[in-house]
């Protein structure tokens, strides 16, 4: 389970004792909000008490939060998703504070439960449903490409009203391919120390920065809430020198040793190396490449492979 998702601005985390009345105000109680929801509202305090320890139960084992400005941890609002069939996932609602409409916060918190869904529960699509004259909600369905097929009539529980609801899908790999249009240099992490100076100056033989068309993709996994260089760590910083924030990528088919690549993120991270922007510090000869690097590489992998041989052992 999955009990906070951290975004720019953000957190959706579970529900807290403290968030009773910053959700009446934002939230449960204001018309404003709750007309475009399926939830019963909420008018007093006790009635507000009431409801949030029936949300800390509810959330304990579902995927389910509120949401949270991230510096000052304010209730706002609350989302969450659900699996309604194997590897099919959708949205169980998502409102926000009238007070803070209108900053983004809708976007960052659909990216976050999107990330959620494909990225750690495997979905395969992901459902999102919202009432035709709910305008805000229908062009944040078309920023992340959502793709409208039916119509569905309901009466709402509270107030027996009938509604119209437009559903639409967003399948695994069209999610996928958006996001990669979206991807720069600043969004990915490398998995390499140090860039050769020689593979450098091959590269610029044929690096045309306006005529991408014989450039590669650059191959990403997606690796521990990020996005990881798997190879072409040169590529990109030759595109950077040339004033490129990104160019074409791709998701990593192959199934390489993730642990060891791990390893690597991390000894990244200890050196402050955390995109490719930061590797434009660490080019070097190609002697000091091969010592650095190279052989750093091979000794990490036999350290690695002998734990592995030495856990092996314990365990039998």
């Amino acid at each position: 389970m999955y009990d906070l998702l951290i975004g720019k601005n953000l957190i959706l985390r579970k529900a807290k004792e403290k968030d009773y009345e910053s959700m009446l105000l934002n939230v449960w109680g204001d018309i404003e909000v709750y007309k475009w929801m399926l939830y019963t509202p909420t008018k007093t305090i006790e009635d507000a008490k009431e409801r949030l320890n029936r949300s800390i139960i509810f959330q304990k084992d579902h995927y389910a939060y509120f949401v949270a400005l991230k510096d000052t941890d304010l209730a706002i609002g609350l989302c969450g998703i659900k699996e309604y069939e194997e590897y099919k996932w959708e949205e169980c609602g998502i409102c926000i504070g009238k007070k803070y409409q209108n900053k983004g916060y809708g976007k960052e918190i659909l990216s976050l439960l999107l990330d959620l869904a494909f990225n750690k529960l495997y979905a395969k699509s992901f459902r999102y449903g919202y009432y035709p004259d709910n305008i805000k909600s229908k062009k944040l369905a078309e920023h992340f490409n959502f793709k409208f097929f039916e119509k569905k009539e309901m009466i709402r529980p509270w107030d027996q009203e009938k509604k119209i609801i437009d559903l639409c899908l967003l399948k695994k790999e069209d999610y996928i391919k958006d996001l990669l249009n979206k991807l720069t240099f600043k969004d990915i992490k490398p998995s390499q120390l140090y860039i050769s100076e020689k593979k450098i100056d091959e590269i610029n033989k044929w690096f045309n920065k306006d005529d991408l068309s014989n450039f590669n993709p650059i191959p990403l996994k997606y690796i521990n809430g990020k996005f990881v260089i798997v190879d072409g760590h040169t590529r990109a910083v030759v595109a950077i020198k040339n004033g490129l924030d990104k160019v074409p990528f791709e998701i990593e088919k192959e199934e390489w040793d993730w642990q060891m690549y791990d390893y690597c993120i991390k000894e990244c991270e200890k050196r402050n190396i955390n995109t490719p922007y930061d590797l434009l510090n660490y080019i070097v000869c190609e002697s000091e490449y091969d010592l650095k690097w190279n052989k750093w590489c091979n000794s990490m992998q036999d350290d690695i492979r002998k734990t592995r041989i030495y856990h092996c052992q314990i365990n039998i």
